[in-house]
């Protein structure tokens, strides 16, 4: 007769194996998606991470996300240079200057930029504790953090607050911060890669980025003493790729390809006359009907690729920089001598002083500006200076009336801190009036 307990043997072996080792200790097992992080603080790596931020940072601004278009899209929209031509009311609650707090356009660029904004910063500590720190690598990071903030606050609404997820601990929730605070903390970020002295290319891109904020808080001489060096042909690229849609770029794929938004002109009374300039800066063609077949459809010429590369900071920018610092000094030789300078390369007629007032200079420059940096995520920014710096009414300022798909027009000045943020225990919706410059 067989012995039972040897019989039982097999079924309770498992259990017995079981008892000889820690339950606990069974579920502890290796995540293949989580990088720990002293492979994140070895330099060999660190080159892979600064990719992974340069990534970020192309996304939030021209990249496509979900169907949706990053701070290029967003803000044209809300401003002049792009008008809603698609089928989605979110979409169209932009074009309307009506955003709100739960718009799903807005929330998405919104993510994208704090994203980005947060994983620059995580590279630039990960860059300062290891060999690396002090390296052009690190200074870029940090300079790249620096836009984040310069297009925070050009595009959001005063008080939008800023969390930081650190590389180990607990995230930390931010408070909201003034539109003044926000281009302070950029300005910082921006002075502390020009502190690595880094290579030239690194050292202009970060002196245009604190020149720009700079400018958006009104220091004019200090802006253009901050960009004098600078090559007018220098140029720091965000690049995009055409090898899935996740690597377009966005404002090419989602207004030439897909046609759900339209390169715009004369937008509401206000805006510039993009479409019927002729100018060689903003090119566009007409193509059609839009994605819902009810309004025209003009594509845009800055992006004619999906692999299409991204102008962040440029020489332009330094001279536009250094002729609006002249107009505010009533120093007109050299405002007309830069942007003569500027328009002879490419080759057009010069600005003759005719004796113009003050206020018509300003419009010929924001114009210039609008012109030379089209699509590059700096209109809105230039509509909320023209209110804030130099006193103009938002009727005059802003697309007014009715959107080319017929929406009554709101009288939001700037995009909204997005509902999703109310997470945050430090955050309340009152702490944004998208209605102020």
């Amino acid at each position: 007769m067989m012995n039972r307990s040897w019989a039982l043997a097999p079924a309770l072996l498992p259990l017995l194996l079981l008892g000889a080792c820690s339950t606990d200790s069974i579920l502890e097992v290796p995540d293949p998606d989580v990088v720990a992080v002293p492979v994140f603080q070895d330099p060999s790596n660190l080159q892979a991470v600064r990719a992974g931020v340069l990534r970020e940072v192309a996304r939030a601004f021209a990249g496509e996300q979900n169907g949706e278009g990053g701070q290029i899209i967003v803000s044209g929209t809300f401003a002049d240079e792009l008008y809603h031509s698609g089928t989605f009311t979110d979409r169209q609650e932009v074009d309307a200057r009506a955003t709100s707090l739960t718009n799903g356009s807005n929330t998405t660029a919104f993510f994208w930029l704090q994203r980005a904004r947060n994983h620059a910063e995580q590279a630039a500590e990960l860059f300062s504790a290891s060999d690396l720190a002090g390296s052009d690598g690190h200074a870029e990071v940090l300079a790249l953090a620096g836009f984040t903030y310069v297009v925070a606050g050009e595009n959001y609404c005063s008080g939008v607050p800023f969390s930081t997820i650190p590389i180990e601990g607990e995230a930390q929730w931010g408070s909201p911060r003034t539109t003044e605070e926000i281009f302070g903390l950029a300005e910082a970020r921006f002075e502390a890669a020009l502190a690595l002295s880094p290579s030239d290319e690194v050292m202009h891109m970060a002196a245009l980025g604190r020149a720009r904020a700079l400018l958006d808080r009104g220091r004019f001489d200090e802006a253009a003493q901050a960009v004098a060096g600078i090559p007018t042909g220098f140029v720091y690229r965000l690049n995009y790729s055409a090898g899935v849609v996740d690597t377009y770029n966005g404002v090419w794929n989602l207004v030439n390809a897909e046609r759900r938004w339209s390169a715009a002109g004369d937008e509401g009374t206000n805006g510039l006359p993009f479409l019927s300039w002729g100018d060689p800066r903003t090119p566009t063609i007409f193509t059609g009907p839009g994605f819902d077949n009810s309004v025209g459809h003009h594509a845009q010429g800055a992006y004619q690729r999906p692999e299409s590369d991204m102008a962040l900071a440029t020489g332009i920018e330094a001279r536009l920089i250094e002729a609006e610092a002249a107009l505010q000094a009533d120093d007109r030789a050299t405002f007309f001598a830069r942007h003569t300078a500027l328009r002879a390369g490419a080759g057009l007629p010069p600005l003759t002083d005719a004796g113009q007032s003050r206020d018509a200079l300003v419009d010929l420059h924001f114009a210039e500006r609008a012109a030379w940096l089209w699509l590059t995520s700096h209109r809105l920014g230039d509509l909320r200076r023209l209110v804030r710096q130099y006193a103009r009414a938002p009727q005059t300022v802003y697309p007014i009336g009715p959107t080319e798909l017929g929406s009554a027009r709101g009288d939001h000045l700037a995009l909204p801190v997005p509902f999703t943020e109310t997470n945050n225990p430090n955050y309340t919706t009152a702490a944004c009036d998208p209605t102020g410059a």
